[in-house]
């Protein structure tokens, strides 16, 4: 119950933190660099009332989104937040030969996707698990066409 009023306390700052960010200008439809950017930003994001701004204006242009735009949004989350494969290899690499606590430590931060981040952030807003519920149904009608975005999808399914 507590919890419940934290929340909606938060949103409300949250939403008051719109204005003051200018989040809600236009009303253009978005395209998915337009969103990208904005997921950019609420990774880099210090604050919670401007995270929780931020992830309120992620679901505000999401919603216009159409299908072909949705489906190039996931691709660009995908390619953008993806692990860096070059850093996990060098880093497995060196766990692989020193078998260091540390090492494995580092490994497993640099091998999850910044993208898991992103949808625990987008989860933190009033409502928001029936919205991740329903981003992970438009999902999954593209993944039939891109399984590329399979790893996307296993971290949505961890959400709800």
């Amino acid at each position: 119950m507590a919890n419940t009023s934290i929340n909606d306390f938060l949103g409300a700052v949250a939403l008051r933190g719109i204005s003051l960010l200018k989040a809600s200008e236009s009303n253009q439809k978005p395209d998915a660099n337009t969103i990208v950017e904005l997921c950019k930003r609420s990774l880099s994001s210090p604050g919670n009332a401007s995270g929780l701004a931020l992830s309120f204006q992620f679901w505000e242009l999401y919603e216009k989104l159409d299908d072909p735009t949705k489906e190039a949004l996931f691709i660009a989350i995908s390619a953008e937040f993806s692990a860096n494969l070059e850093d996990v290899a060098t880093v497995a690499t060196q766990y692989i030969e020193t078998q260091s606590p540390e090492v494995l430590k580092v490994l497993s931060a640099v091998a999850a996707p910044k993208y898991a981040e992103l949808i625990s952030r987008l989860n933190q807003t009033p409502a928001s698990t029936l919205k991740i519920v329903h981003i992970r149904a438009d999902l999954l009608r593209f993944l039939r066409q891109n399984p590329s975005l399979k790893p996307l999808d296993e971290v949505f399914s961890q959400v709800v």
